[in-house]
């Protein structure tokens, strides 16, 4: 799968494992390195299917107000640290 990051702050932390992004520059260094970890598993998906099979990444399709957009999870175990990444579908 392509990525495209729309945020900036989240590319770099994907890239070089930090960011100086408020949001985002006090996550623990297992969430950056889970963060990593599905953002390679979502590039080498090949289908949107593939990622079905990876029960860890909580992957769902939302509804309501985000009608349309696919989205993981990342979840650090021993704290309330999260991101989720959103995937718009077509």
């Amino acid at each position: 799968m392509n990525i495209d990051f729309k945020d900036k702050a989240l590319e770099e932390l994907y890239t070089s494992g930090r960011t100086k992004d408020h949001k985002y520059s006090k996550l623990a260094p297992d969430v950056i390195k889970r963060y990593a970890k599905v953002v390679n598993f979502l590039r080498s998906a090949r289908r949107l299917e593939d990622l079905f099979l990876i029960k860890s990444l909580h992957y769902e399709k939302k509804e309501g107000d985000l009608n349309g957009v696919d989205a993981v999870w990342i979840t650090h175990s021993t704290g309330s640290s999260s991101i989720a990444l959103q995937m718009k579908t077509e």
